[in-house]
């Protein structure tokens, strides 16, 4: 395994980590209306 195939999975991982949080946030925010 290279060391790019590592990096671009903590990549992906940190990015589905983000997308993740600001799912939640928009939830937050529809169930505060």
């Amino acid at each position: 395994m290279s060391p790019w195939e590592g990096l671009i999975g903590i990549i992906h991982k940190v990015t589905n980590d983000v997308i993740e949080f600001i799912n939640d946030m928009k939830l937050l925010k529809v169930i505060e209306e």
